[in-house]
């Protein structure tokens, strides 16, 4: 095989392989108003009782991920009322096409309170995304934060919940050591509320370079130092 063909093939190899990117949806909400199909539910039947302190996340096809959420209601989470439901669709941008049911109710904190959400079972070759969503129908000043610790550092998003029609996004986030994302959901000052209403996670696998390929461009750097 000839230099230039060894380089061309080399090159095809180090590119990158087409990637498959997963979606999975999380409706946090009461037990009486969950999304249907392929969505994760984490839900209680009202107050702070929460039913689903772990959930093995489902993908938008309905396939396993392998990736457990849990989420810790014991410094003071709950679920809002009806009289807090919030729904003005249809909605556009990383919220279009969410089922109605998914973004109306939420998890619900008044600070001092907050909630810990933990995604387990992640893989370090992965890059993931958020998309976090939560509004209420009525108590002014709902400003939510959202910080999330991955194996980089902690990101911190913010939004004001009341009559909210937007997400915030957190995109490139990776595992710890432990294979875990953590997201703790406070509020920007005392007595005032927070809310979380939907979860959605992207999933990207991150490509390498083959090794082959760093092979066969090693023994061609080889080969030019031989003819020159």
């Amino acid at each position: 095989m000839s230099r230039t063909a060894l380089t061309t093939f080399a090159a095809s190899l180090l590119a990158p392989a087409a990637l498959t990117a997963a979606t999975i949806h999380v409706d946090f909400g009461r037990a009486d108003n969950q999304a249907t199909g392929n969505y994760n539910s984490v839900t209680g039947p009202g107050g702070t009782t929460l039913s689903t302190p772990s959930v093995p996340l489902i993908d938008d096809t309905g396939a396993s991920t392998g990736i457990t959420l849990n989420t810790d209601f014991s410094n003071g989470g709950s679920w809002a009322g009806t009289g807090a439901d919030y729904y003005t669709g249809p909605y556009v941008g990383s919220l279009a096409g969410i089922d109605e049911a998914a973004l109306i109710d939420s998890l619900f904190i008044r600070s001092p309170a907050f909630v810990t959400i933990t995604l387990v079972g992640l893989d370090t070759e992965t890059s993931y995304g958020l998309v976090l969503y939560g509004a209420r129908g009525n108590n002014a000043g709902d400003f939510t934060t959202y910080s999330i610790t991955d194996g980089a550092g902690t990101t911190e998003l913010q939004l004001n919940a009341l009559n909210n029609i937007t997400a915030v996004e957190a995109s490139g986030l990776v595992a710890d050591g432990n294979g875990e994302i953590t997201l703790v959901m406070t509020t920007t000052s005392s007595g005032t509320n927070g809310a979380l209403n939907y979860l959605g996670i992207t999933t990207t696998p991150i490509p390498e370079p083959s090794a082959m390929a760093l092979f066969l461009l090693s023994g061609l750097g080889l080969l030019n130092r031989k003819r020159s």
